[in-house]
């Protein structure tokens, strides 16, 4: 479907790809192995893994209209992993 069917129909096509988050994913193994958070903030451009709350904010801000102009994309939320 083209992009110019979907705009009038108001279907955004956004993809939300967090990078290395502090949650209970893969059995925790960033938020509870401290060599794996250690490791994820030295090849991290912001020094750190990722947080829920930054995911919150980057999950709520796709689908509103602020981020109505955006559309399709892949929005990679990862603080600067691997650049």
């Amino acid at each position: 479907m083209s992009e110019q069917r979907l705009g009038p129909r108001k279907i955004r096509v956004k993809v939300l790809a967090p990078g290395a988050i502090e949650t209970d994913f893969s059995v925790g193994a960033v938020r509870d192995n401290p060599e794996m958070n250690r490791y994820v903030a030295l090849q991290t451009a912001l020094g750190r893994a990722g947080l829920p709350a930054g995911i919150d904010a980057a999950t709520a801000l796709l689908p509103s209209d602020s981020a109505a102009w955006i559309m399709p994309q892949r929005i990679e939320a990862f603080g600067g992993m691997f650049i």
